[in-house]
């Protein structure tokens, strides 16, 4: 149990290094929820509908980044390895697939996440969007089980795409 342990610890840090470095992450995290909560504030603001702006400016924009980062990239993951050439050195190691995989993806999950804060960030700093979170909480057990529900579906992708991508 502790040798799955730290290959699942191994992968989730070398995971996060190596995607931080991939320029397409970056957009999804840093890039994708500035031009989304853009264009949200503007279509709001010129709607007149202010009640629920905050909400889908903010959120809306940033779980949009969060899904992106986790589900593309980690359902990505078979294909990179596939053309990289690692992917039989991964099916043939003592380490389970699911548990490399697993590790990649809440490596995925965990840099995701930054989205949502830059999303936060910028409405709050630049947009000037008043942000407020009324039950935290909830909204931390809400942002918990969004995590784990697109953890476990871009899980579901990757084997989907293990067993019928081919090159």
């Amino acid at each position: 149990m502790k040798s799955i342990w730290y290959a699942f610890q191994g992968t989730v840090s070398s995971h996060i290094f190596l995607t931080l470095a991939r320029p397409t992450f970056q957009i999804v995290i840093i890039l994708q929820p500035i031009v989304l909560a853009t264009i949200s504030y503007m279509l709001y603001k010129r709607s007149g509908q202010i009640e629920d702006f905050a909400t889908f400016v903010v959120l809306g924009s940033g779980i949009a980044g969060v899904w992106s980062g986790i589900v593309f990239s980690s359902a990505g993951d078979i294909d990179r390895e596939r053309s990289y050439r690692t992917l039989s050195v991964l099916v043939s190691a003592p380490t389970e697939l699911f548990v490399t995989m697993f590790g990649k993806i809440v490596a995925n999950g965990i840099l995701s996440t930054f989205s949502l804060l830059v999303s936060i960030l910028f409405s709050v700093w630049i947009l000037g969007v008043p942000f407020s979170i009324a039950h935290p909480i909830e909204f931390v057990a809400a942002l918990i089980l969004f995590l784990v529900s697109t953890n476990l579906f871009a899980l579901t992708l990757s084997a989907i795409f293990f067993t019928t991508v081919q090159n």
